[in-house]
Parts: C-alpha cells; structure tokens; sequence
C-alpha cells in the first residue's frame, strides 16, 4: 500500500516509568531506509501517546522505529518498552477539508 500523507501513532508501555528518551521513523524506497519527514515537534519522548503527520512523501510498505532509551544509574541504558505503533493512511483527498482544519489548530 502507497501513501503520501499520514501519521504514525506511538505509545510507550508506562508500567515501568517513562524510559524513551529519543526516537527516528524512517521508510523503505526498496534499497535504502530514508528517514520519514514528520511534523508537529521533534521525535523525542513518547509517554502515554505521541502523533506524528507526514505528508508530500511516498511511503510504501515498510516503516520502522528505532528508539533510544534513558540511561539507568547502573550506567546501562533503560529497556525500551515500545506498547504499539499504528499508521493512519490521508492519502485521500476526501479528507483534505478535515485536514487542513486540524492543521490550523496550533
């Protein structure tokens, strides 16, 4: 499936405390991981949810993330506790009404 516009919707497993510190999302063009172009802040903490858009790129079939973690007082870095990922499709142009007015909203 090809996209063009969308988000990506990460949760964190927060039973153990917060520990994501710092994440990349990047896409596959078929022979190299490019890293995604989201909007809306920094790929930082996660926490209970974090949304990211992406629009103006071709996504097909392959995402990942890649995470980083606090480090522990033992000076080893925390267990990454990544609960879910989804990605919304916005690729329809029925949707550009809605779209742009959740853009406006700052």
């Amino acid at each position: 499936h090809t996209l063009t516009r969308g988000a990506i919707e990460l949760r964190e497993n927060l039973t153990h405390g917060q520990a994501i510190s710092n994440y990349t999302v990047e896409h596959f063009d078929g022979s190299t991981w490019i890293p995604l172009p989201l909007h809306n802040e920094g790929c930082q903490t996660i926490g209970n949810r974090r949304i990211q858009y992406f629009a103006n790129v071709t996504v097909q079939n392959k995402i990942r993330v890649t995470i980083d973690t606090l480090e522990l007082a033992s000076g080893k870095k925390a267990p990454p506790h990544l609960r879910s990922m989804k990605i919304m499709d916005w690729t329809s142009s029925e949707l550009d009404g809605l779209l742009s007015s959740i853009l406006k909203v700052k």
